[in-house]
């Protein structure tokens, strides 16, 4: 049974001069595109979590005033290194993408977590809203 689409399809067709077979006819000529894989985006977002030299950037080339005080390991990623508190990950590098520099134009870090969340474009901290961010209150 044709669904709802089809039936203002055919009845739009009547404007455009086409008959019904015309439409069908030109859709079967469309080649059929390929479905591409679902994918899907997991942010973690460490606000005030632990530093990036201690898990995700350890730095290992770096003197021991700017690394982190726990040693890289290697991952499944060639040219990829975590640092010790994170073995298991290590292992999965090869199913997720990690980003190491972000920029941002915003004055600080308020401005820039708003601005790469949100695609704000506006440099300045905003205001504090006037009813309480409840989602950051519960966590």
């Amino acid at each position: 049974m044709p669904g709802r689409r089809e039936f203002l399809r055919a009845g739009l067709t009547g404007f455009t001069g086409m008959t019904l077979a015309d439409l069908y006819r030109l859709q079967a000529a469309v080649p059929k595109t390929t479905r591409r894989e679902k994918r899907a985006v997991i942010l973690v977002w460490l606000r005030g979590g632990c530093s990036h030299l201690d898990t995700f950037d350890p730095k290992p080339l770096a003197t021991s005033d700017y690394r982190g005080p726990y040693l890289p390991i290697d991952t499944k990623t060639p040219g990829i290194q975590l640092t010790e508190l994170l073995p298991r990950l290590s292992q999965v590098s090869d199913k997720f993408a990690l980003l190491r520099s972000v920029a941002h134009t915003g004055g600080g870090h308020p401005a820039g977590s708003l601005q790469v969340l949100s695609g704000d474009p506006a440099a300045a901290d905003k205001t504090k809203p006037i009813f309480p961010d409840w989602m950051t209150i519960a966590s």
